[in-house]
């Protein structure tokens, strides 16, 4: 008998480095948590960067609005600035299977509501299809066509 795809032959929780575990440190990782990007996206430790993907905005408007910050605040900024730097944790490789999840991710942090109603939408939608389909199967006259093939 099989418990689904996390769990291993022997019953237990399987391993999950590609959705639940980063590969490297074997550390669980989250995707509503704030990471620092990586690879090219990176321009100084990453932190603008990842604040922009965990919002869903441009890196652009973000770095703009640090370098604002940085001319009329500049020891808060970058003290913040390195603070983070040190705080966050890289972003892992494969934090996302598609880009549709990225996306999905991301307006669950920037539209939590509209994310949730929306979601709620989908499942009403499939729970009337479900229903549809099983006052199908439990009809009688389903059975006498099944029964009809059958024989």
């Amino acid at each position: 008998m099989t418990r689904g795809p996390y769990y291993s032959q022997d019953g237990g929780p399987q391993q999950q480095y590609r959705q639940g575990q980063d590969s490297k440190n074997h550390q669980p990782y989250s995707r509503v948590r704030l990471y620092r990007t990586s690879g090219g996206q990176a321009r100084l430790f990453g932190v603008c960067g990842g604040i922009a993907n965990y919002f869903g905005v441009p890196t652009f408007w973000i770095r703009l609005a640090t370098i604002i910050s940085a001319i009329f605040f500049t020891i808060p900024t970058i003290s913040g600035y390195l603070l983070m730097t040190l705080i966050l944790d890289r972003e892992p490789e494969n934090l996302y299977d598609s880009p549709e999840q990225e996306r999905f991710w991301q307006s669950v942090h920037r539209e939590p509501g509209q994310t949730l109603s929306s979601l709620d939408k989908k499942f009403r939608a499939l729970e009337l299809r479900l229903r549809r389909i099983e006052a199908q199967v439990t009809s009688p006259g389903y059975r006498m066509d099944r029964d009809l093939r059958d024989s």
